[in-house]
Order: C-alpha cells, then sequence, then structure tokens
C-alpha cells in the first residue's frame, strides 16, 4: 500500500523528523517544569536550574539515530539528576524513547552496553527512593516492563528493516549475475558465429586460391579445364557469400531490414554537395575514380560529409567552402577547407570529431591533417596511398 506524501516526506528526511518528535515532547516537559506542583507531590519549586534538567531529559533525542547510545547515556543522567532532586522531567518518556532508538539504529556493543546502563540506572532509581524513604518499586517494575518492551520493538523493527536491505540486496545481486549471464551468452554466442564464420571464409577462399592457380595454369593448355576451375570457383564464392549472409543476419538480430544499398563512393560526391545548398560550395573533381577500392572511396566519402556537416555546425558565417577531390596514380588526396570562424571555437584543434576522422582515414592507410587555416577558416585533408591496397 502506498504510504501518504507526508509520511514518505518525513521517512526521507528524518534528521526533520527527529527535531519535530524532539520538539513535541519538549513543549509539554518544560511547561510542566514551571507549574506549581500540589504539596504531596513533593516536586521542588520551579528554577533555571530545574528547568534545564527538564530539557536535558528530552534534548538528547535529537540525535538518538545518529548517536543513539550518546543519545540514552545523557537522557539516563539527566532524568536521574532530576530524580535526586526533585525536579519535574519527562518520566519515563524519554528513556523509554531513547532505549527503543539504541535497539533499533546502535551496533549490537553498544546495544548490550545500555542494556547494562539501564540495569545501573534502575539501581540508581531504586537507592535514590530507598534514601527518600520511598522505594516505589511498582513504580521501577512498571519502568522496567516498559523499557523492556520498547527494547523489543526497536529490535524487531532493526530486524525487519536489515531483513528488507539483505532482501534488496540478494535481489541487486541476482539481477546483476543476471545481466552478466546475459552478456556472457551473447559472447559466447558471439565467438561461435565468428569461427563459424572464419571457417566458412577460410575453406572458400582456400579452395578459390587453389582453383584460380590452376585455371591459370590450364588457361592456354586446357581451357575446357580452366573452365571447369572457374565454374567452381564461381560456385564456391556464391555458396561462400549465401553462408555469410545467413550467419551475418543472425548477428543482426530479429526485425533488422535488409539493406541492399550500396555503400557510398567518391562518384556519389555531387549528390552530396548537391543534397544542401546552404553552404557555398566549389568543387574541384579530377582524375579517374574507377581504379580506387571500394573501402578507400568510403572513407573518402565519409571523410567529406563529416567535414561539410562540421562547418554547418562550427564555422559560423562563410563565404565559400572548397571540396577538392584528386585521384593520382599512387595517391588519393581530399580537402575540405573554409573561410569561417572555425578555429576559433576549437581551440588547440580539439573537437570536430577528428578522432573518428583519423582512425577512419588510418583504416584506410591514409593520413590526415585538420587545423586552422592562415587566412582564416578550418581545413582538414587527407592523402590515401593507393599502392598496395587491395580492390
Amino acid at each position: 500500500m502506498r504510504r501518504p506524501r507526508p509520511i514518505r516526506w518525513f521517512q526521507t528526511h528524518p534528521w526533520i523528523t527527529d527535531i519535530a518528535f524532539t520538539l513535541l515532547l519538549l513543549i509539554p516537559t518544560v511547561i510542566s517544569s514551571q507549574t506549581e506542583q500540589a504539596p504531596e507531590l513533593d516536586f521542588g519549586p520551579p528554577t533555571w536550574w530545574r528547568t534545564l534538567l527538564s530539557i536535558g531529559t528530552i534534548v538528547p533525542l535529537v540525535v538518538r539515530r545518529r548517536q543513539p547510545f550518546v543519545s540514552f547515556a545523557a537522557v539516563a543522567a539527566f532524568q536521574i539528576a532530576c530524580d535526586f532532586t526533585n525536579t519535574i522531567g519527562a518520566g519515563a518518556v524519554g528513556v523509554i524513547v531513547a532505549g527503543y532508538s539504541v535497539a533499533a539504529h546502535a551496533k549490537p556493543s553498544q546495544r548490550t552496553a545500555v542494556f547494562w546502563l539501564a540495569c545501573a540506572a534502575v539501581v540508581g532509581l531504586f537507592v535514590v527512593g530507598f534514601i527518600n524513604g520511598e522505594p516505589a518499586v511498582g513504580e521501577m517494575f512498571a519502568g522496567g516492563v516498559a523499557l523492556v518492551g520498547a527494547f523489543a520493538i526497536g529490535e524487531n523493527i532493526r530486524g525487519r528493516r536489515e531483513r528488507l536491505v539483505n532482501l534488496a540486496e540478494r535481489a541487486e545481486r541476482a539481477e546483476r549475475e543476471q545481466e552478466m549471464l546475459a552478456h556472457q551468452r551473447v559472447a559466447e554466442e558471439r565467438t561461435r558465429i565468428a569461427r563459424e564464420l572464419h571457417d566458412v571464409v577460410a575453406h572458400s577462399v582456400s579452395m578459390m586460391t587453389i582453383q584460380a592457380a590452376a585455371a591459370r595454369r590450364q588457361l592456354h593448355r586446357n581451357p575446357d579445364q580452366a573452365e571447369t576451375a572457374l565454374h567452381t570457383i564461381e560456385t564456391t564464392g556464391r555458396s561462400a557469400m549465401d553462408e555469410m549472409r545467413r550467419i551475418l543476419g543472425a548477428l543482426r538480430g530479429e526485425g533488422a531490414e535488409d539493406n541492399y544499398a550500396p555503400q557510398p563512393s567518391l562518384a556519389m560526391l555531387p549528390d552530396l554537395i548537391a543534397a544542401d545548398d546552404s553552404l557555398p560550395i566549389t568543387v574541384d573533381i579530377t582524375g579517374d575514380f574507377a581504379a580506387i577500392p571500394a573501402s578507400t572511396q568510403l572513407a573518402a566519402y565519409r571523410l567529406v560529409q563529416e567535414a561539410l556537416t562540421n562547418v554547418r555546425r562550427h564555422a559560423g558565417v562563410i563565404r565559400t567552402v572548397n571540396v577538392v577531390a584528386r585521384a593520382e596514380a599512387a595517391n588519393l588526396f581530399i580537402e575540405v577547407a573554409d573561410d569561417g570562424r572555425g578555429a576559433s571555437v576549437t581551440p588547440n584543434g580539439q573537437g570536430f570529431g577528428l578522432i573518428g576522422m583519423r582512425e577512419r582515414v588510418a583504416i584506410a592507410n591514409g593520413t590526415l591533417e585538420a587545423g586552422p587555416r592562415p587566412g582564416g577558416g578550418w581545413r582538414v585533408a587527407a592523402t590515401f596511398t593507393l599502392a598496395g591496397v587491395p580492390s
């Protein structure tokens, strides 16, 4: 059952709760200490020091949660002083509340110490009553029973609270273990799929390499045998592609849509630039990109795309953006330069996704330069080495 909001608020603010509870007990105690009592009760006249003793039987309850042992010891001491001086105090209320707090919040060693302290207090009260000629055995017995009851209630609540904490910890631990087990199973499944994919690719590529070598040797001497080897290569390649699609489809998971659109290439740069006319872009594309590996073209395309995105976000007011893509015999050169204020908003050349750019370019066997231009603006340039890169 959901608790009312005021109760939940007090539960989440124990310090304010203790202050309010202490004031609730303190007000009637102070009023009683300042009221003239009947002669038969044998209380002394109200004075400032008697008022302080009365206050002392309640005020230590403010720290009953954080320092339960100190609170109980102080309350008991002030109550004994009140009994010795015939001063009106909080009576058994303060001691009972302090005893309950010890049982509910104190450490085991402190609870033992309070037990013996309570026994000593009972003996002290008996001695005080004996000295005054009124042992008041019945009152002491009732107070002892009330104190033991308070201890029992505090122990019960403390045990219940600890059980709830243990249950919460066990539930959290079980959830973490279940999550770790799920991650472990996913990792094991991925390892199995990776091993299976490796076996498929390694076997198929090895067979295709052997058959290609045989076809090359038989191409002029025995065309029919070379054709058979080429047919085997084609069949093996198709089978390997089907198997790889099956395995990679399992990695994509359920609900993933198949996307057979071609990967971007440098031939799509004009379409990329024309897709957004918010920038004054000048394009300089030279060379033949057909012989450039697809992975290098993809890295170059993504570099231009990311650089133009950064220009839109950070360059501010610009007059022109120059995009250069130049294919040479052994290199591919890509450059995106603007005349905005990109350098001023990226101190020390940090930001703009440069880490991701460098990683992408490095994977494609290239080097990246990025930084402010001497005349103002920002420049991103990459040089890809084409020699030795597989197509």
